[in-house]
């Protein structure tokens, strides 16, 4: 359903999954909040992946990914801050080395 862009569908079929202690409960919760990435649903994503990392009895490997995709939402929400708070001025046209009196050039 992932490849098929239908997120909606995912979000929906996951969400009977998502409880506590529930056998696949983690890897819905975590599939789900990539659905939610996929939508532009940062907030409901961020919270299921915070809880993933924060809740005793993860999945090692459920852990890091959520780990690793929270560290990128950040470092991300980070860059988007500082480009909107200063522009980047535009390069300024090199001048063309002058030469000196010797005929040697300069810079």
């Amino acid at each position: 359903m992932m490849d098929l862009g239908r997120y909606d569908d995912v979000r929906a079929r996951t969400s009977s999954l998502i409880y506590e202690d529930a056998p696949y409960g983690d890897l819905a919760r975590e599939l789900s909040a990539h659905a939610d990435l996929k939508t532009d649903r940062i907030d409901e994503a961020k919270t299921k992946l915070k809880y993933l990392v924060n809740v005793p009895g993860v999945l090692p490997g459920v852990k890091d990914r959520a780990r690793q995709a929270i560290m990128l939402l950040n470092a991300d929400s980070t860059v988007d801050k500082k480009e909107e708070a200063q522009e980047i001025p535009a390069p300024q046209p090199e001048r063309p080395a002058q030469p000196d009196e010797s005929g040697a050039q300069k810079e």
